[in-house]
C-alpha cells in the first residue's frame, strides 16, 4: 500500500489523538499527561521511547546506512483560556491555540506507517517529540541531552499548520524560502529602579514611571533611524508594569518585550543599544535601569539543497499542494515574522521547515494562531502525516 493510501487511511485516528491532546493541553517543558499519551501510543505502534530531556525520542528503521534524518513535532500549549465551542474545546486554563496538538498528532500517524515499513528503510529516522516551543526551552533542552547524537542526525524536517489567513487555497503545502525563514527572538526585560513616594510631593521621589515612559519613546528610534530599511526587525513592548496605587510613586517599573531579527549583525547591534539607552536614560533622570535577556532563540535556517530535495519528495505524492514560498502570492511565505526555537537545530544540522495551511476564511476559519477562538481544520490531518513520512522516506532512499 502507497504512503497516500495509508495516511488518508489514517484520518480517524489521527484525528482522535488529536483531540485527545487539545482537551487535555500542556505548558512549558513538563507535560506529564501529554507525554503519557504520546508514549502510550509510541508502544501501542511497536517503539521503545526513549526520554530526552524533557522530551520523547523514537528510532525507525534498519540502520545499513549509516544516515539519520530528524522529524520533530512540538506537544505544548499556550496558557489561553479557549473561548471556542468546540466539542472538544479546553477547560484547563490552557489552549492548544498554536496548532501543536496537530503536529503531534500527525507525527504519531507518520510514525505508525513508518512502523508498519520499517523492514525497507535502510537508514534511520529520529522522532523528536518537543516540549516548551512557545516558552523556547524545549528544543534547546532536547539538544543539550543530545537529541542530535545517538545516532547522529544528517538532516531535519519540521512543518507547522496555519490557520485563520486570507489565502486563496486551503490545504497545501508551502515550503518556505532559503536561508533565514523565522526570525530570531530575544526576549528582555527592563528592570527601572527610583526612589518612591508620595503623589503630591514628586520632587521629593525618583519616579520610575517618568524613566520608563522616556525609555519606551527612545527605543522607537532604533527603528526610525538607526537600522537601514532594507534591515527588517521588529521590537515590541508586550508588559509596562509599575506601582500598586494612584497617589504612591513606585520604587521600581518593569517593562518586558522582544527583539525579532533576520540577520546577527542586526540583532548584535539592537541588543546592544537597548541596554546603553536604558542605563543611559535611567542617568538622566537620576534612576538606574538594568536589562536582561532571559531567553532567545535563532532564526530557523532553511537549508537550499535540502529544501530543492524535499519540495521534490512533496511534489511527487501532494502535486500541484506544493507551493514555492518564494513566489507563491509574491512571496509571502519567502520568510515569516514569528519565531521558531527550531531554529536550534537548524544551526547545527541542515534544516527544513515548511508551513501546512489548515483554515482560511474562505473555508469558514477567521481567528488566527494564538487567538482564544482560533480553530484549525481537520479535514488536512492526513496531509501533515504524509508530509513527514514522504520527506523520511525521500531522503533516505536518495542517500544510497
Amino acid at each position: 500500500m502507497n504512503i497516500v493510501k495509508m495516511a488518508k487511511e489514517l484520518q480517524p485516528e489521527i484525528l482522535s489523538n488529536r483531540r485527545y491532546l487539545h482537551q487535555n493541553p500542556e505548558v512549558g517543558l513538563k507535560l506529564p499527561k501529554t507525554k503519557e499519551f504520546v508514549i502510550s501510543k509510541l508502544v501501542e505502534y511497536g517503539y521503545k521511547v526513549e526520554a530526552c530531556g524533557e522530551g520523547l525520542i523514537v528510532l525507525c528503521g534498519k540502520g545499513e546506512i549509516d544516515k539519520t534524518i530528524l522529524l520533530r513535532a512540538d506537544m505544548d500549549a499556550l496558557p489561553l483560556e479557549e473561548k471556542t465551542d468546540l466539542p472538544f474545546a479546553s477547560t484547563n486554563g490552557n489552549m492548544h491555540a498554536c496548532g501543536h496538538d496537530l503536529h503531534t498528532a500527525m507525527l504519531l500517524g507518520c510514525a505508525k506507517i513508518l512502523k508498519s515499513r520499517e523492514d525497507k528503510i535502510d537508514g534511520k529516522i529520529k522522532m523528536m517529540f518537543q516540549p516548551a516551543e512557545e516558552t523556547i526551552e524545549g528544543a534547546k533542552n532536547m539538544l543539550e541531552s543530545g537529541v542530535l547524537k545517538r545516532p547522529d542526525v544528517d538532516a531535519a524536517f519540521m512543518l507547522h499548520v496555519a490557520t485563520g489567513y486570507n489565502l486563496p487555497e486551503d490545504g497545501i503545502a508551502v515550503v518556505l524560502g532559503e536561508g533565514a525563514v523565522t526570525s530570531s527572538v530575544d526576549i528582555f526585560s527592563i528592570d527601572i529602579k527610583g526612589k518612591g513616594g508620595h503623589g503630591a510631593m514628586p520632587h521629593e521621589t525618583v519616579d520610575p514611571i517618568n524613566i520608563a515612559a522616556h525609555i519606551y519613546s527612545s527605543i522607537q528610534i532604533l527603528n526610525a533611524r538607526e537600522i537601514p530599511s532594507n534591515q527588517n526587525f521588529v521590537l515590541s513592548v508586550g508588559e509596562f508594569k509599575g506601582g500598586t496605587a494612584y497617589n504612591i510613586i513606585p520604587d521600581t517599573c518593569k517593562i518586558t518585550g522582544t527583539i525579532r531579527t533576520y540577520d546577527d549583525a542586526t540583532r548584535s547591534y539592537i541588543k546592544k543599544r537597548l541596554v546603553s539607552i536604558v542605563d543611559n536614560t535611567a542617568k538622566a533622570f537620576n534612576g538606574e535601569g538594568t536589562v536582561t535577556y532571559p531567553l532567545e532563540a535563532p532564526s530557523v535556517i532553511n537549508d537550499s539543497a535540502l529544501r530543492n530535495k524535499v519540495t521534490e519528495y512533496l511534489s511527487e505524492v501532494m502535486k500541484d499542494d506544493v507551493k514555492d514560498g518564494r513566489s507563491y502570492l509574491g512571496g509571502a511565505f519567502s520568510k515569516l515574522t514569528g519565531s521558531e526555537d527550531f531554529g536550534y537545530v537548524s544551526t547545527e544540522v541542515p534544516s527544513i521547515m515548511i508551513g501546512l495551511i489548515t483554515g482560511t476564511h474562505g473555508s469558514g476559519f477567521k481567528f488566527p494562531p494564538h487567538h482564544p477562538q482560533a480553530v484549525f481544520n481537520e479535514e488536512y490531518l492526513w496531509k501533515g502525516t504524509l508530509a513527514y513520512a514522504q520527506v523520511a522516506l525521500g531522503w533516505i532512499n536518495n542517500q544510497i
